[in-house]
């Protein structure tokens, strides 16, 4: 399809999953072929598949799709219709598929390679021809090689028992490998032989002198060359995705690209197709900022050129990660992580202004909009890494639960080889997933730089040891077992202690203590609950500056630390009546020695 074709605004194409088959043929009777195509692109795989299967244009509309965009379709299709699909390839979108599914890592997969020569000849003898014409030699050596077992016609030479005999021949006893197949096998070869008796013989010699490794090495070469310009590189190259761009750098690229204007098509690594696939755009994440840029461009050859770019750096990802090249799931989890990272990087540039973030996407390749964002989340992880470090050297568990939620989510999140933003329950998607918006990237900073500075406060200026270190003495908090006790619920305790006596101690509280609480450090508000006196917090957080000597950012960390735990005592406590209704089983704030 030509990029410049005067394709017609097609209104109803977003009902067809509604629509029955014969208003579909009608609707489709009256588009041009080209037109037709742009209607399967622009939609998800199972009404692609209707259109095609209600289409008198269904040829033109396989071949017309990018080879990705077939795949794809081929792959969620039940087997019928994946058969169907198959057989309205072009020789190059056939080759594609044969590509991505018959290899895992750098060996042949044995079981696929069977069933897909089954599905090639279940497309007709047409298909096969075509895959003997098209495909690489080597490849239909070995895959051949994997049905039949060769013995020559020579004097002395033992035949095989046990194997079905397939048809006769001057040369060779030709046997089925695997019996179930035999006259799936046996087709084959007349095929071949009727198309071409040269070509029969030629590939009964490859099997029996070259389908060793010789063959397939040189078939996942040939493979891997074409597979290289979708973005399926060698991992050395692939992992270079991941490439560290400092802050000052980035934002110096972004105003290079910016002062140079727009690209053009087929400036970066990336190749730009006639028609680019648009799978990126339908399995992409509706809500970030890239993706409404990328949304907003209605020049056509930009379009394609980012599709393009698109697909390119997902593969590269795919390849990356380790991933499992030719599975959706794999594709899909790599393509979300590329429009997570990389709307990250544009945030991060553009600062959410729309016109500026759509100069940077139509000036920056999106490798490195990716690139920039995994920078900026690649941060987070050296900042973890010292915290764990220095304060958690062994980085046992029980280091780590001292920090309390969402502190030690956020932590090990961070610590990850790719870090991960820890989402809150109560986001609706709790647990840990890729950054998706700058915001999350400076909250998960603040929280890591929270936890230094309070681990701070407490093992060097207030001098608590280390729990995972410290030799446990009676009485002390640690003496029945750091189960529930946080950073948070230590700092509380301390406060209690400070507030009563005028001492910071590392003592559970007593009931004496609980009483002194709720008559001291507790005020009933205008509304009948307890909060903690805003002075004695006050005054809590002076003698904390006085005992650190921090600058103004760490002690606003530590300020903000120290409110938010309060708050949460306050939570807790705020509907009791007195320490009598203070229960250790619910109040989890503080550290105590007992119900009263």
């Amino acid at each position: 399809m030509s990029e410049k074709a005067n394709l017609p605004d097609i209104p109803w194409k977003s009902g067809i999953s509604r629509m029955d088959d014969d208003l579909l043929k009608a609707r489709l009777s009256n588009l041009s072929a080209d037109a037709q195509i742009e209607v399967a692109a622009s939609l998800g795989w199972d009404d692609r598949l209707r259109v095609i299967r209600n289409s008198d244009a269904a040829r033109e509309i396989v071949q017309g799709l990018p080879a990705e965009e077939v795949f794809l379709t081929v792959k969620s299709a039940e087997e019928g219709d994946a058969l169907f699909l198959v057989g309205l390839t072009s020789p190059d979108q056939l080759r594609f598929i044969l590509d991505m599914e018959l290899w895992r890592g750098d060996r042949l997969d044995v079981a696929r390679a069977r069933q897909w020569l089954t599905y090639i000849l279940a497309c007709g003898e047409e298909k096969v021809i075509e895959f003997l014409e098209h495909s690489d030699r080597e490849l239909q050596t070995i895959m051949m090689s994997k049905l039949l077992t060769l013995v020559p016609n020579e004097e002395g030479v033992t035949v095989p028992q046990g194997l079905p005999s397939i048809m006769p021949d001057e040369f060779f006893t030709i046997l089925s490998s695997v019996p179930e197949e035999t006259e799936n096998i046996r087709l084959l070869l007349r095929i071949i032989r009727q198309w071409g008796r040269d070509r029969f013989y030629e590939l009964l010699f490859d099997i029996y002198g070259r389908s060793g490794p010789e063959a397939e090495e040189e078939a996942l070469r040939w493979r891997n060359s074409r597979l290289e310009e979708k973005g399926l590189l060698e991992f050395d190259e692939a992992i270079e995705i991941y490439a560290y761009i400092g802050e000052s750098e980035a934002r110096e690229i972004a105003d290079k690209a910016l002062a140079g204007g727009s690209r053009t098509p087929g400036t970066g690594d990336e190749v730009v197709e006639e028609v680019a696939p648009v799978y990126p755009m339908v399995l992409a994440e509706p809500r970030t900022l890239l993706y409404r840029t990328l949304r907003s461009i209605e020049d056509l050859p930009e379009q394609n050129r980012l599709r393009s770019e698109l697909a390119f750096s997902a593969n590269r990802l795919l390849v990356a990660d380790a991933e499992r090249i030719g599975e959706i799931d794999a594709m899909k989890s790599s393509l979300k992580r590329l429009f997570s990272l990389a709307n990250v990087g544009l945030l991060f540039l553009s600062g959410g202004e729309g016109k500026t973030a759509e100069g940077i996407v139509k000036s920056l390749p999106v490798k490195e909009l990716f690139q920039i964002g995994f920078s900026r989340v690649a941060d987070l992880g050296s900042i973890a890494r010292k915290i764990a470090a220095k304060w958690w050297p062994a980085r046992r568990e029980t280091g780590f639960l001292l920090l309390g939620l969402p502190g030690e989510e956020v932590l090990s999140g961070a610590l990850k080889r790719i870090p991960q933003f820890y989402d809150l329950p109560e986001s609706g998607r709790p647990g840990f997933r890729d950054f998706v918006t700058f915001e999350e990237v400076a909250r998960t900073r603040r929280t890591l730089e929270e936890t230094d500075v309070v681990a701070e406060t407490l093992f060097d200026h207030l001098g608590l040891p280390l729990p995972h270190t410290a030799e446990i003495e009676p009485g002390d908090v640690f003496a029945g077992g750091l189960e529930d006790i946080t950073m948070s619920s230590l700092l509380l305790t301390g406060f209690v202690h400070f507030t009563l006596k005028g001492s910071f101690e590392m003592l559970p509280l007593t009931p004496e203590d609980l009483d002194g609480m709720f008559g001291v450090v507790l005020e009933r508000s205008s509304s009948g609950e307890n909060r903690i006196r805003p002075e004695a917090v006050d005054g809590f957080l002076s003698w904390l500056a006085g005992q650190t000597g921090f600058e103004a950012t760490r002690l606003q960390a530590l300020t903000g630390y120290v409110k938010a735990a309060a708050a949460g005592l306050e939570e807790e406590v705020g509907g009791l009546g007195s320490a009598g209704e203070f229960d250790p089983r619910y109040v989890r704030s503080i550290i105590v020695t007992g119900r009263k």
